[in-house]
């Protein structure tokens, strides 16, 4: 997979973990197909629920 972000392009193999970023883009670049999770840490202070 191709990883590209703010801080410039890497190539990784089956696992990847960084400190967070503003924006990334996700390209398989192999010969076989990729599934993929990606799991995002909510915001320190989290939206208040909705009033309904």
């Amino acid at each position: 997979m191709r990883i590209t972000h703010e801080t410039g392009v890497r190539t990784t193999g089956s696992d990847y973990t960084s400190d967070g970023t503003a924006w990334h883009e996700v390209l398989d670049v192999g010969q076989t197909a990729v599934f993929h999770l990606m799991v995002e840490e909510p915001p320190a202070d989290p939206l208040p629920p909705p009033r309904w």
